[in-house]
């Protein structure tokens, strides 16, 4: 947002893109899942809601309150349940739940992610399980991503999931 203004309010010569947002919602929504984050304005807020919410003073600063498809800027608590809204319609996509009633959600993993979950992973993709997301782990699943004809991100959401359960 580079010359942006507070007042009058303008979103300078490079606002957010709609396209910025979306994969910030993806981010949000994978690290909110991965650790159990629940999406509440006391658990995931925008800077500009701290004060109001936390009570920990903001000094000397200005924070967007305005998204792309906005005329201007708006309340930032309103602003925040959108972009909440926006992460929880988006988190059933990151969880790894195949299918809906079909076996149990899984997590996002990625690299540096250690655990039984990795276990699981490993073991479907016919790897040495030994339970951490490494450099192999990661050429693996970028591979069967490869194979699959999916994003070969070398991250294991919704989809890889699905696809390695298949069997």
């Amino acid at each position: 947002m580079h010359n942006a203004h507070q007042a009058p309010f303008s979103r300078g010569k490079y606002p957010v893109r709609q396209e910025q947002l979306d994969a910030f919602v993806r981010l949000v929504a994978s690290v909110a899942a991965k650790y159990g984050i629940p999406i509440t304005r006391k658990t995931v807020l925008m800077h500009s809601e701290v004060q109001q919410t936390l009570g920990i003073t903001q000094r000397c600063k200005w924070d967007l309150n305005w998204l792309p498809g906005m005329n201007g800027p708006a309340d930032p608590h309103e602003v925040g349940d959108i972009l909440r809204d926006l992460i929880r319609k988006q988190t059933p996509y990151v969880l790894g739940d195949s299918q809906p009633g079909r076996g149990s959600p899984r997590p996002v993993l990625d690299r540096g992610d250690r655990g039984p979950q990795v276990v699981e992973l490993q073991t479907l993709l016919g790897i040495t399980a030994d339970g951490h997301f490494g450099p192999k782990t990661e050429r693996a699943v970028k591979a069967h991503q490869r194979e699959r004809k999916l994003t070969a991100d070398g991250i294991v959401g919704k989809r890889t999931w699905a696809t390695l359960l298949e069997g």
